[in-house]
């Protein structure tokens, strides 16, 4: 029975996560895809302002990582931090976008 159950676990594993390296990547890459989306959509849809506020995050986030390796102040929990506050914004577009359906359904600027 242990070893029934532990085969069980081992198949359910290596179908979740796969067997090789070259597996897990293209299982991340589906997941983040869908994770994306789902937020996109969630963010009302994925247009050009929304856009532009992800590429200057991302601008933001890869000159505040240069920044902290020029001065030799690399920290995880200041990054950490940076990427809460910017998962923050994104949750507030998100409900303005929200807010902003219920408000007048079906309406766009």
């Amino acid at each position: 029975m242990l070893n029934h159950s532990k085969n069980i676990v081992t198949t359910v594993y290596t179908a979740a996560i796969g067997s090789s390296s070259r597996e897990i990547v293209a299982g991340a890459t589906s997941a983040g895809a869908g994770l994306l989306a789902m937020a996109a959509g969630w963010l009302g849809g994925y247009d050009k302002p929304l856009e532009f506020l992800v590429v200057l995050m991302l601008a933001d986030y890869v000159s505040g990582v240069a920044g902290a390796f020029k001065t030799k102040t690399v920290s995880s929990d200041i990054m950490f931090w940076g990427g809460v506050r910017k998962i923050t914004v994104l949750f507030v577009v998100g409900l303005a976008a929200l807010i902003d359906d219920w408000v007048q359904p079906g309406a766009r600027w």
